[in-house]
């Protein structure tokens, strides 16, 4: 299902990470939506939470550490400070929030980079 954020707060559904440009399915109207299947949409009036994006359970903590990437076959290591996620205590699956992952990414092409010129 796809729902803007001033309809999962209307109806206690959860903000989730992963996102979506279209029309709300609830309201109509056009927004950046929510993304979640309906059969994981908590009953309307609960508080709002976050869910895993695999495992669907709520029981979730946010987590900001130094994460550490190993790239390539030489293993580089290459640490991003302030890494924010949702760790899931049921599965264990840790889903980076969007900054963070754009933040990985920047620093892993700069070790791209440098390893094409050495």
């Amino acid at each position: 299902m796809h729902y803007c954020n001033e309809c999962a707060k209307e109806n206690g559904w959860p903000i989730t990470l992963f996102k979506s440009q279209g029309l709300c399915e609830e309201c109509k109207k056009a927004a950046v939506c929510n993304e979640m299947p309906s059969s994981k949409l908590p009953k309307k009036g609960k508080p709002e939470t976050i869910r895993c994006q695999i495992c669907g359970s709520n029981d979730v903590e946010h987590v900001v550490q130094t994460e550490v990437f190993h790239y390539g076959p030489k293993r580089i290591k290459v640490e991003v400070p302030d890494y924010e996620s949702i760790k899931c205590k049921n599965c264990g699956e840790s889903v980076g929030f969007p900054e963070s992952v754009k933040r990985a990414e920047v620093l892993l092409k700069e070790v791209r980079a440098n390893e094409k010129t050495d």
